[in-house]
């Protein structure tokens, strides 16, 4: 329980201790079995089976997602719509929320991702969020330099980018991309940025769920994270009788937890977005 100084090694003893690290690092890493963007803790043969066969994203060119937004102080309704063009993606979010104190809690809230479409799932090269009239929040992933910038980081400086980090956007595409390889008790791991900071989420397949939707009651897979505070948790579940999209999301906006749940999945709505360019 106490603060110790660090210890000082040298020569032998810095090698000793070097490979002894190295050994538990690739003892830990043997124990995991790597499927499409991210890792997967896998309790059964199944999942291991799903992994051995990567490849992208088989979704409709063009979606929209509309949901119903509650909570404990606002309501409100979002959508996301998706664009895909060859092997380029591009995601855009809207959540406006209505009632009392809505503006000064949440008022409306876009996000964007945009990005390649590989064999390991998404892999977004800008995202940005922005709340109400307050500045953006951006972050661009600079994957040949291996470098996540933001663009309201004071000193400028880049941090690594780990090889499938995902945004907090993206990653529910990117959990739909790889849910099938899921079995009841696996575990996933993903690096997340909020376009300020990059953390890990590991989610757990917590065995189908029945949700009633607008369109019928459905077996959904249920998401659950492990984040460090109930604040940085999230929670979703993905419809396998359409593509796996996310159809039912939980997450803290600040200190409120907002649902978001899905009324209408658009697989015919024209393209609003583009998926290539700035």
């Amino acid at each position: 329980g106490c603060w110790r100084a660090p210890r000082r090694w040298h020569g032998a003893a810095f090698a000793a201790a070097a490979a002894a690290a190295a050994a538990a690092a690739t003892a830990s890493f043997n124990k995991l079995v790597h499927v499409p963007c991210c890792w997967l803790h896998s309790h059964g043969a199944a999942a291991a089976a799903g992994a051995s066969n990567p490849e992208r994203p088989h979704w409709p060119e063009h979606f929209r997602i509309d949901y119903r937004v509650s909570s404990s102080v606002v309501d409100g309704v979002s959508h996301v719509e998706w664009s895909a063009s060859g092997d380029q993606y591009a995601l855009r979010s809207q959540l406006k929320a209505s009632g009392f104190f809505a503006s000064a809690l949440l008022g409306v809230i876009v996000q964007t991702s945009k990005g390649t479409l590989t064999e390991r799932g998404l892999a977004p090269t800008q995202f940005s969020l922005k709340r109400g009239d307050a500045e953006a929040d951006v972050a661009d992933f600079d994957r040949e330099r291996k470098e996540l910038r933001f663009s309201r980081r004071a000193d400028g400086r880049p941090v690594p980018l780990g090889v499938d980090t995902q945004d907090v956007l993206s990653f529910q595409f990117q959990l739909a991309h790889v849910a099938r390889a899921l079995r009841p008790g696996d575990s996933v791991d993903v690096l997340l940025t909020n376009g300020r900071k990059v953390y890990r989420q590991r989610f757990t397949h917590m065995g189908p769920d029945a949700l009633q939707l607008s369109w019928g009651t459905v077996a959904a897979v249920r998401l659950l994270s492990d984040g460090n505070t109930p604040e940085d948790r999230y929670e979703l579940w993905l419809d396998p009788t359409q593509f796996y999209l996310p159809v039912r999301f939980k997450a803290f906006v600040g200190k409120v937890q907002v649902e978001q749940t899905a009324t209408r999945i658009d697989k015919t709505a024209p393209a609003t977005l583009k998926s290539t360019g700035p």
